[in-house]
């Protein structure tokens, strides 16, 4: 669910609401939030460059005129690492915030609120990354620090949590994350002032919940509510709406009622046209998010324009090595696998995974999506042994970041099977169906209401071919989010071995909320979105 990746009308409501938690008690809070409105409306243009640029004046006049170890500066280098977020710059804005809290610690004490604001940032980052272990240590110690200064039922201390559910939803542990996002709504009802702009957030991460049990019904009304709200409060025609029709409409996508989620898709790109220009990068999203409905209606031309319009808009905002423009290409390449051009898919999405390793890392889960979209493509063409290694890496990331036991581990675990049994291993090739095959089951048992066509995880099915006495299994898996598509080597009239590519990730790649963040990553998985200054993110997409 991906993917944070927004928009920043919001961001001057909430810095306004919250300027105690943004700057330090003894600095000017009008200069603090006229410097913030500028970086904010460079970022919001898309001028990321020039947002980071901004913020690091700030932060060397910060310095020069307070100190390197001053409050004022450490302030200054939380609003730093927030536009590097923005920028993708994700290594960099760690290492800014690790040296903001170190100072915070040292002039307010370990446990003061504010030092608690910037390990929330840090777990969001780490969690972005899919360093859960590390995301799941700096949460819960943001949690402790607010809970014991400024009670549980506080509005800092409910954003923290939200953090939580984000995490307990990436785990998959659903049951924990709705409780999360539920005792969470509750508190931003009962604040005062202004943080109800933080409802339609916490009742899109309940939608999204309810969506991945397959509670379609329950996650249509959260939805719908969410709708309600932000169009009674901004108007029909606020860029605010874009990312909850983009949320909808992917649930239409997902009911089969394409023509109405077509409706919501073009409905979100003209809003986020109209308000950010046409080459803003929320716009390649909604551009990607009409390309999957058209894409599902056999439109695969209009879609593959849709796509190539998109790569070029994350181009030029972000650069050719950005992570954004690896999602693009690897969403170009698949619609160009699926016209059978498969060529030309395969050089965009070789070129797709080598920018995720250098931007991101030889270990990052991004990498393993990669390489199963290659062992897809390789398989449709029977060139198992090269994609073994291939499945073999993809294995080994996902159990080394999500353990041996996650449903993402399955997936792997199927594809690295087809391939072994296709190279005439099936005795190697059945321990890891039947492990995959208990995976499974072990994540249904867990949430009964899940429903392979909108999981956001490969459903498994195995069948058994004989031949004389001697059983044959095969297995396929349903494509991820997008499991009504027909395989492409099925469209041929021959039994899948490797059905598409199993994270294709033209998909709603950001949240159903305020947009008030400058992290902008839509990514295959959901988009967890910060609100600079203060705590709290909210899932998507």
């Amino acid at each position: 669910m991906r993917a944070l990746r927004q928009g920043f009308a919001a961001w001057l409501i909430v810095t306004a609401l919250l300027a105690s938690l943004v700057a330090p008690s003894h600095a000017n809070p009008q200069e603090m939030l006229t410097l913030m409105r500028r970086i904010t409306a460079l970022a919001q243009e898309g001028r990321y460059g020039e947002a980071v640029g901004l913020a690091r004046k700030l932060a060397t006049e910060a310095e020069r005129t307070s100190g390197r170890q001053s409050l004022l500066t450490a302030t200054t280098l939380v609003v730093l690492a927030q536009a590097l977020q923005a920028q993708g710059e994700l290594a960099e804005a760690e290492r800014v915030l690790r040296r903001a809290v170190a100072i915070r610690e040292k002039a307010l004490g370990a446990n003061h609120p504010d030092v608690a604001a910037v390990l929330v940032t840090l777990g969001q980052i780490a969690l972005s990354q899919n360093r859960l272990k590390d995301a799941e240590r700096d949460t819960s110690r943001a949690i402790a620090i607010d809970e014991s200064s400024l009670g549980p039922d506080n509005l800092n201390t409910a954003l923290a949590r939200m953090q939580l559910g984000n995490l307990r939803h990436r785990q998959l542990r659903e049951a924990e994350a709705l409780d999360i996002f539920s005792r969470a709504l509750e508190v931003f009802k009962n604040a005062p002032g202004q943080a109800d702009i933080m409802v339609p957030v916490a009742l899109n991460n309940i939608a999204e919940v309810y969506k991945t049990q397959g509670r379609l019904q329950l996650a249509e009304e959260r939805f719908l509510e969410t709708l309600g709200l932000q169009e009674k409060r901004h108007g029909r025609d606020s860029v605010y709406l874009a990312s909850t029709l983009n949320n909808l409409g992917e649930l239409r996508r997902l009911q089969g009622r394409l023509q109405e989620a077509e409706q919501l898709a073009r409905r979100a790109l003209v809003i986020r046209e109209k308000a950010l220009g046409s080459d803003h990068p929320d716009v390649a999203a909604s551009l990607n998010n009409l390309a999957l409905v058209f894409s599902r209606q056999g439109r695969a031309p209009e879609a593959e324009g849709l796509l190539v319009r998109a790569l070029a808009i994350q181009e030029k905002a972000f650069g050719p090595d950005h992570p954004n423009v690896a999602i693009a290409l690897n969403n170009l390449a698949d619609a160009k696998a699926h016209s059978d051009r498969k060529k030309e898919a395969e050089g965009l999405f070789r070129r797709s995974l080598a920018i995720r390793e250098r931007s991101l890392g030889p270990n990052h889960l991004d990498i393993a999506v990669s390489l199963d979209n290659l062992v897809a493509l390789m398989g449709d063409d029977e060139r198992y042994g090269e994609a073994e290694d291939l499945a073999r890496r993809s294995l080994t990331i996902r159990e080394d970041a999500l353990g041996k036991l996650h449903p993402l581990v399955a997936s792997s675990l199927n594809n690295l099977a087809v391939v072994l049994d296709s190279t005439g291993k099936p005795k190697d090739a059945e321990p890891l169906l039947k492990r995959a095959l208990d995976i499974r089951l072990s994540a249904l048992a867990k949430c009964t209401l899940m429903s392979p066509t909108v999981s956001t995880i490969s459903a498994h099915t195995i069948w058994i071919q004989r031949i004389g006495s001697k059983p044959t299994m095969r297995l396929f898996a349903l494509r991820q989010r997008s499991s009504a598509a027909r395989p492409r080597n099925q469209a041929r009239g021959r039994q899948p071995r490797i059905s598409g590519h199993m994270a294709p990730q033209i998909r709603s790649p950001e949240p159903s909320l305020p947009p008030t963040s400058w992290q902008r990553r839509p990514t295959a998985k959901s988009n967890r979105v910060a609100i600079p200054g203060f705590r709290g993110c909210a899932m998507d997409e």
